[in-house]
């Protein structure tokens, strides 16, 4: 499935209508106010958003964002680290990733990890970003969002209004009304965005991201729901699930010249699940190991798929081959997993979803691009 990349409605910037203007400007408290309400109002009647510009993951990773957002969250888009684009789609406030090995070391997996992640499509890992990217810039949140704010009432120019993290570059449509040109979110006055994100405790930050806003047209916003009702399904359905975390123990067993056996206690416990949603675990495995200190060569037993009941464990037993005909008694073994509790039921109720919420989009006013 490939997605159609919209038609960009750019947005007259600010400093060009502007021309001519210079020095310090104030904007009164009422006047802030009165511009970020109507700005909330525009962007909760927008159909849709196209969004470019960065995030920065909670490690301090820069993500680049080139995304289509409905009013309700839904979205498809392109997430590049590193170099490497990665497909994005949300729906549900859930979101997931596709991309090769070395997008997901760029995000910050680790390099095992990101092998077995490598091509598939995986639920965004919790924690990655501080926010739902989808669920923080759909147009109905960004509206409630200014909504709530308090604009400073000494902003430095009249084309900024500062609203607690957030800043929003005013710009003006062809009538003249204030429209969002870009918005940032900056938590960090004296950061900068390669440092990292994560407070002295481990406790994730705010939501550091810059961002340019386009209208999306009433055919981009029918390429989105179209694009989400072909991808769904195949994505959705064993996605590797960021809810269910695995643990694992081992111990050597029973050793013979040039063969020796590992055997495993693996663990799944699943987190953040109140309404149950996850009712089977199916794990991929791969065990890789050493034999006083050699590279061993992985035989039965040593990577495959099992299938666990939610937070329960069970033995594996991995057997590996190795050159020696002596034995000192240093077994060595890595495991790496990764699990999908997500199934076909899943996928069908987030479908429905789309569809009921694709209904809600296309019935708020379309938008025409000025000629």
């Amino acid at each position: 499935m490939k997605f159609a990349v919209p038609h960009v409605v750019a947005i007259t910037v600010a400093a060009v209508v502007l021309a001519g203007c210079s020095g310090h400007h104030e904007t009164s408290e009422p006047d802030a106010k009165a511009r970020l309400s109507a700005l909330s109002q525009q962007l909760a009647a927008t159909q849709g958003l196209h969004v470019t510009g960065f995030a920065m993951t909670n490690s301090g990773q820069k993500a680049e964002l080139d995304l289509q957002i409905s009013n309700t969250g839904e979205a498809v888009g392109t997430l590049s680290a590193g170099g490497q684009p990665m497909k994005y789609i949300a729906v549900d406030n859930t979101e997931f990733l596709r991309g090769n090995a070395a997008a997901w070391q760029a995000l910050g997996s680790k390099e095992d990890q990101a092998k077995l992640y490598d091509d598939r499509w995986v639920g965004l890992p919790t924690g990655l970003f501080a926010k739902g990217l989808a669920q923080t810039l759909g147009s109905a949140a960004l509206g409630q969002a200014l909504s709530a704010g308090k604009p400073d009432s000494n902003a430095d120019s009249p084309t900024t209004i500062h609203s607690g993290d957030m800043t929003v570059y005013v710009g003006h449509d062809t009538g003249g009304q204030d429209t969002i040109d870009k918005i940032d979110f900056s938590p960090f006055a004296d950061a900068s965005p390669t440092s990292g994100l994560t407070g002295d405790n481990g406790a994730d930050q705010a939501l550091w991201l810059s961002v340019a806003l386009a209208k999306m047209t009433r055919r981009q916003i029918d390429d989105l729901y179209n694009g989400l009702r072909d991808t769904l399904p195949g994505a959705i359905v064993g996605a590797v699930d960021p809810k269910v975390k695995l643990s694992w123990d081992g111990r050597s067993g029973p050793c013979a010249p040039g063969t020796c056996s590992f055997q495993i206690t693996l663990k799944n416990w699943v987190v953040d699940d109140p309404q149950g949603r996850i009712k089977h675990v199916r794990v991929r495995y791969s065990v890789t190991g050493t034999v006083d200190g050699r590279q061993a060569t992985p035989g039965a037993g040593c990577d495959g798929f099992v299938d666990m009941s939610p937070n329960s464990s069970l033995q594996l037993s991995c057997t590996f081959t190795f050159p020696v005909t002596s034995l000192s008694g240093w077994v060595h073994a890595e495991l790496t997993a990764d699990a999908t509790g997500y199934e076909q039921d899943e996928a069908d109720r987030m479908q429905r979803q789309a569809i009921a919420n694709r209904a809600k989009v296309t019935a708020l006013p379309d938008f025409t691009p000025p000629k």
